[in-house]
């Protein structure tokens, strides 16, 4: 998913832009999801009429108070320039509504506290309210841990003014385990214990995952969805590795942001280990976080920070792909889909099964039709098609997890 861009309006502007409604979140969720279910359904008609391939379709637990992470912007009244938060639309239009009606309630507290602080008459901050330019709120699902972050201009803020600020705001709640200040060229201050929250997972027989989603690195904002997807990624990996008892596979993610797949399924890989790739150094590291805090040792789990589009050229690429029958391949790219070199690693390695996670089903499209790299060019078929509505408020967006067995297959035929 991505994120929405900040900006600074008037109050008068945002209301020309967004006529505040809270019955449309409800009224757009309730139809979305069999909207974009239809829409996937016809997109991959040939492979869902052909029998090859079974749908599965996950509708969304919440429709309201579901983002666990929220960006607002900031507005400021026409006479005497209070600033009030807002959220920002996806068209970059600011709306007047400082409770985050899709949030949960930990980012709707967290922000009405960060508010109220903000506005509270007498406070020794002033350079607070004349600097910041934004407001993320970051929270998990039962809302016992939030981080706030204010993005300031660095010219007129004045530090010690901001930590009164922020020492205010984590009283005034005492779930608020972190306060973090963004500037221009500058390094994050923070005032708290930390600058992340960790949110838990259940997964099949009854096991548990803890997840570290640390403020300014990107996270999946839908708790309840994210824990969907897990669960089926965990039952599609048990029964592959199930089925295949005389088989020993490798598990390789690329694009594994902070490893919150991996973690999930690497259980399922015990004897060989997994194997993740992520370009973004700062996930990197949440990634190592996450491994250690679920019992992953460096040498049963690694992650390497470099391109996927790098790292399909490098020796360890080579080497992995060379086992025949024996590596399962999980990716998880941006909207945008498999660039062409990656595809074509993919596609061409000697990789039994593959699940692609898609954010964007028209590009998962594109990807399986690319008429010389493309899944079907090369010999695979896709056995399951999965849809989870991360985005219930949002008439377009839905992912996708599909798998894909090389035809020629033998091994878990039945999954």
């Amino acid at each position: 998913m991505t994120r929405a861009t900040t900006s600074v309006v008037t109050r008068a502007r945002a209301r020309r832009h967004f006529v505040r409604d809270r019955s449309r979140h409800h009224v757009v969720a309730a139809s979305a999801f069999a909207s974009k279910k239809r829409a996937v359904e016809l997109l991959f008609a040939r492979e869902l009429t052909s029998g090859a391939t079974m749908l599965v379709e996950h509708a969304p637990p919440r429709t309201s108070a579901f983002r666990s992470r929220v960006a607002f912007g900031i507005i400021r009244d026409d006479l005497d320039g209070t600033p009030r938060l807002a959220r920002i639309s996806e068209r970059g239009d600011a709306e007047e509504d400082e409770l985050a009606l899709d949030g949960v309630p930990g980012v709707r507290d967290g922000a009405s506290a960060f508010a109220e602080i903000l506005r509270l008459d007498g406070g020794p901050w002033a350079s607070v309210r004349e600097s910041i330019r934004a407001v993320n709120v970051l929270s998990i699902r039962d809302g016992t841990e939030i981080v706030l972050a204010s993005t300031h201009a660095r010219e007129t803020l004045d530090e010690d003014e901001w930590r009164t600020f922020a020492e205010t705001v984590r009283a005034r709640d005492e779930r608020v385990v972190g306060v973090v200040c963004k500037r221009k060229k500058m390094p994050n201050a923070l005032v708290g214990d930390r600058d992340y929250v960790v949110e838990k997972m259940g997964l099949p027989n009854e096991r548990t995952v803890r997840l570290i989603h640390r403020e300014g690195s990107f996270s999946n904002p839908n708790g309840d969805v994210a824990e969907q997807t897990a669960i089926h990624l965990c039952d599609y990996f048990d029964a592959l590795t199930r089925s295949s008892e005389d088989e020993e596979y490798t598990f390789v993610e690329l694009y594994a942001g902070c490893g919150n797949h991996t973690v999930c399924v690497a259980p399922y890989f015990a004897k060989r280990g997994a194997y993740a790739v992520e370009v973004d150094a700062n996930l990197v590291e949440a990634a190592r976080e996450n491994f250690a805090l679920n019992g992953l040792s460096e040498n049963f789990a690694r992650v390497v920070c470099m391109p996927a589009e790098e790292w399909v050229r490098s020796e360890d690429a080579r080497a992995i792909s060379g086992e025949a029958g024996r590596v399962a391949l999980l990716v998880d790219p941006p909207r945008a889909g498999l660039d062409a070199r990656t595809l074509d690693f993919v596609t061409a390695s000697a990789f039994d099964v593959v699940v692609y996670v898609a954010c964007d089903h028209s590009s998962l499209r594109r990807d399986v039709d690319d008429p010389e790299h493309g899944f079907e060019a090369r010999g695979y078929e896709m056995r399951t098609l999965a849809v989870f509505d991360h985005a219930p408020t949002s008439a377009r967006w839905i992912e996708v997890v599909a798998t894909f067995h090389r035809k020629s297959s033998a091994n878990a035929s039945d999954i």
